[in-house]
């Protein structure tokens, strides 16, 4: 009886371990998975098929990461922009475009009113 119950649980164990490795995979498949490295992972592997050099390569993997994350980012200010009041879209709207708006001299010494319907 001894004999019988080791050689089941020797049969089954590795269908156990298997259902284990499996379903931790895909419960942390989430975790890990990360969309804009496998866009530029499949960037990298198109340039690399077709031989572009190896600089080329990089500054193309670098500003598309930058891209992509940026976008991703982006990506969720429309959906702020409709929780908010009028004036505090405007507000936040003139916060996170001055770095921009204010590097053309036109606009350096304009009121933040005019600023404001602007951006």
């Amino acid at each position: 009886l001894g004999r019988l119950v080791a050689m089941v649980s020797m049969t089954l164990a590795p269908f156990f371990n298997g259902a284990i490795v499996s379903l931790l995979t895909h419960i942390t498949k989430g975790f890990f998975s990360d969309d804009v490295q496998e866009q530029v992972m499949d960037a990298s592997k198109l340039m690399q098929r077709r031989h572009v050099p190896l600089e080329l390569r990089r500054r193309v993997e670098h500003n598309l990461r930058m891209q992509l994350k940026q976008e991703r980012s982006l990506g969720f200010a429309p959906a702020l922009l409709t929780r908010l009041s009028p004036s505090m879209q405007r507000e936040l709207a003139v916060e996170l475009l001055s770095c921009t708006v204010l590097n053309f001299p036109l606009f350096c010494g304009a009121p933040v009113a005019f600023i404001a319907d602007i951006a």
